[in-house]
């Protein structure tokens, strides 16, 4: 039990000072970055446009007004314009793509190809591609071939910025805030999850701290995508989809899984059932997500909707846990109700929004940008705030369950196992295979009613517990000490090839003579008797009888014991 609370000791420190070191570390890169972006000259390019969707044309568009059906697997989106006169430093193309193959030409001349190659998973979000700087009068065309359902229904205006350091630096500044949240979302749950893992094998409740951690790992690395940070790292859409869609499938489920010990192991009605249902529902869309993904029969984008229907259920499934706990005050705690409520809030507004542009189809779905980022920071800190604070309060349970153990089977004189605690290993002899020698040693105390009535009990009691302190120094690491009662003691060495008893008997005698130098007029004195199961003089039947053996190895350790100080009385033995 020492054990397990030391090892949650730790665990909380180091995941506490992890967390606190890589807030720490990002708050101070974000801080040292410059808050007034270096400008950099970009040109916007919205009208003028020539559009082509399959047979239908668009002459001279302005992108800003330009709307239409969402697009259909297969179709073609084909615009080109006029690339302005004005000539830029080291011209630099924004584009956006939404699920979709792409060529960019320049006069007839490919300068950019996406998705060529590529079967199932097409990404989308803005590219950046760097264009020669005589580029200036000449006709940008954009040709694209829709891959999924529903992906695109306008054209974003093409931006043309000066490609240099400050680009990206620019990007850095104004999304700084957002990149020490998403950052440090990652970096606590990789480090937190990592931790975990290595005190779960002794700590199974780490688990859950496991499952907690992975959860916001994944929002993070989903909102990474989501926000269009990622651009910083690389310009591959497709990657981008390979992190951002399994993020967002695992995420809830292993969120699910957190709360299984509270709705599944504690809950015994229909909603242990309810819960079971939506996990089972979860894994089983991850998994089939993923498979019918790589069997080209419905790839990772398409299955959004029924993600969502899943979160739909889960949270509402959740909030009604959480206010029936309210209700009937079953112990829900204020850091986990605040992140929740957060999380509720901007749940809501997310998927109302999303709902809007994806479903309702006043924009495009693939361009909406989720705004959660602070409500997911504010319910990762919550959510293991709450954990550390349940877990705090088992720790100091167990403690206290293992105080009141402690009293029942320990002497609160000398802090030695009493009788009880002696029962209690006679039972874990009794259960051994029987291969191990045990062995055990009897000791009476001489003195002690002469030290009562000649100094008194105060005396006497300090010759007890000096006693006791002797006898722990020389067997406590591998034998289990035991007051008996009064002045008489009992050590078992549960295996005497670890433990030999007439070994440490001798130290005994020593360490006790070195003591004896310094307590005139009171000196320890005691008799003992050695006893061990292979001894010659027990019948030899015994030792199909495990019970009754240990009955007799104490019997005659006890009279070896008696023996010895009856003999030091006659003055015909010292030790």
């Amino acid at each position: 039990m020492k054990e397990i609370k030391s090892r949650k000791i730790y665990l909380f420190t180091i995941a506490i000072i992890a967390v606190l070191g890589v807030f720490s570390a990002f708050f101070s890169i974000t801080l040292r970055i410059k808050n007034t972006e270096i400008p950099c000259e970009s040109i916007e390019i919205s009208t003028g446009f020539n559009v082509r969707i399959d047979d239908r044309t668009f002459d001279d568009a302005d992108l800003n007004e330009l709307s239409f059906n969402a697009l259909y697997p297969g179709q073609k989106l084909v615009y080109s314009v006029t690339l302005p006169d004005e000539p830029i430093e080291h011209p630099m193309l924004t584009l956006y793509f939404g699920h979709c193959k792409a060529k960019v030409y320049i006069d007839d001349e490919e300068v950019y190809s996406l998705g060529q190659d590529e079967k199932r998973m097409f990404g989308y979000g803005f590219v950046y591609i760097p264009i020669e700087e005589d580029c200036a009068g000449k006709e940008l065309r954009v040709e694209q071939t829709i891959m999924e359902k529903g992906e695109i229904s306008s054209i974003d205006p093409i931006v043309i910025t000066e490609h240099s350091e400050y680009f990206y630096r620019n990007f850095a500044i104004k999304h700084r805030l957002k990149l020490f949240i998403v950052f440090t979302l990652i970096m606590m749950g990789l480090i937190i999850a990592t931790v975990a893992f290595i005190f779960m094998i002794k700590s199974p409740e780490m688990l859950r701290l496991v499952f907690l951690a992975i959860a916001f790992f994944g929002m993070g690395t989903w909102i990474f995508c989501n926000y269009g940070l990622i651009s910083l790292f690389t310009n591959d859409l497709t990657l981008k989809g390979y992190i951002e869609y399994p993020s967002f499938y695992t995420a809830p489920f292993f969120f699910t899984l957190y709360f299984e010990e509270d709705y599944h192991k504690k809950e015994k009605s229909f909603r242990r059932y309810i819960y079971l249902g939506i996990l089972v529902a979860q894994g089983l869309f991850v998994a089939s997500s993923f498979i019918m993904h790589f069997t080209d029969r419905r790839h990772l984008p398409k299955s959004l909707p029924v993600n969502h229907v899943l979160l739909i259920v889960s949270l509402g499934f959740l909030s009604y846990m959480t206010i029936r706990a309210l209700r009937l005050r079953k112990g829900t705690h204020k850091p986990f109700l605040v992140g929740f409520v957060t999380l509720l809030l901007f749940s809501a507004r997310d998927m109302i929004m999303f709902f809007r542009y994806y479903y309702i189809g006043h924009g495009n779905g693939a361009r909406y940008e989720s705004r959660m980022l602070s409500g997911i920071l504010i319910f990762a800190a919550s959510m293991f705030i709450d954990f550390f604070y349940v877990n705090a309060k088992r720790v100091t349970a167990e403690a206290r369950a293992e105080a009141m153990q402690s009293m029942a089977y320990t002497d609160m004189m000398t802090g030695l196992c009493n009788r009880r605690g002696y029962e209690d290993v006679c039972k874990r002899l009794n259960e051994s295979k029987g291969t191990e020698v045990f062995g055990m040693i009897s000791f009476d105390l001489n003195d002690l009613k002469k030290t009562n009535d000649n100094y008194g009990h105060e005396e006497g009691d300090k010759l007890l517990t000096d006693f006791s302190t002797l006898l722990e120094e020389v067997f406590a690491e591998k034998c289990v000490v035991c007051r008996m009662g009064g002045d008489e003691f009992l050590v078992v060495a549960e295996d005497v090839k670890k433990a030999d008893p007439e070994k440490l008997t001798q130290i005994l005698l020593e360490r006790r003579r070195e003591i004896n130098k310094d307590r005139k007029p009171l000196p320890l004195s005691f008799a003992y008797g050695i006893c061990t199961s292979d001894d010659k003089e027990l019948d030899p039947a015994l030792r199909e009888d495990r019970t009754k053996l240990i009955e007799e190895v104490l019997k005659l350790s006890d009279k070896r014991m008696y023996e010895c100080k009856v003999a030091i009385k006659a003055g015909t033995l010292e030790i």
